[in-house]
């Protein structure tokens, strides 16, 4: 992880001479996006932020899944949201997708030298691929944007939930041990 990654939070790693770090939390990022990751958890393009509208087609296409189907999102489509730049990933950049070692991190910041990054299920609803009334992704919204599955995290069941470990190179980067638990919390 580079060190300006870190920006202000750089300071939380400094700690006293007796000092022992057990675990590290993390709250929820100030700005949605997609960041593809290959196997190590390098990013393997820019990320995608809410504000971009690349995606307007796909955004588009929510309007004819089943009204049963939309109402369980819970969200009206935005482009910038993560399932439309998803589906407009596969779409025009396969080669990214391919590139794409595991789960995509929709959130910026905290995500990045985890072994696992996943979302817990109350933010996960702003992606417009999960469904709220089923409490899970939603495969036929999936499907319709020709998403490989096997890049969406695992949902965590609650907020405090372990979301995995730090890696060597994170925790080498900000002086601390790897391994660390490391658990998603709410602000």
């Amino acid at each position: 992880m580079d060190r300006d990654l870190c920006g202000d939070h750089a300071p939380c790693c400094r700690r006293g001479p007796t000092s022992t770090v057990v675990g590290i939390g993390g709250c929820r990022a100030r700005c949605t996006g997609v960041v593809t990751v290959d196997e190590q958890g390098r990013p393997t393009r820019n990320a995608i932020l809410w504000a971009d509208t690349r995606a307007q087609r796909q955004a588009a296409a929510y309007q004819l899944l089943p009204g049963v189907t939309r109402a369980g999102l819970a969200n009206p489509p935005s482009p910038g949201m993560a399932g439309p730049i998803l589906g407009w990933l596969t779409e025009h950049e396969p080669s990214t997708i391919a590139a794409t070692g595991g789960p995509c991190n929709r959130r910026t910041g905290f995500g990045y030298g985890w072994s696992t990054p996943p979302p817990q299920s109350r933010a996960t609803s702003a992606t417009l691929l999960y469904s709220v009334a089923d409490d899970g992704w939603d495969e036929t919204v999936v499907a319709m944007l020709g998403i490989d599955p096997a890049i969406l995290p695992m949902i965590l069941p609650t907020s405090g939930t372990l979301a995995g470990t730090l890696t060597s190179p994170a925790a080498s980067d900000l002086g601390l041990r790897s391994g660390l638990p490391g658990r998603r919390r709410r602000r």
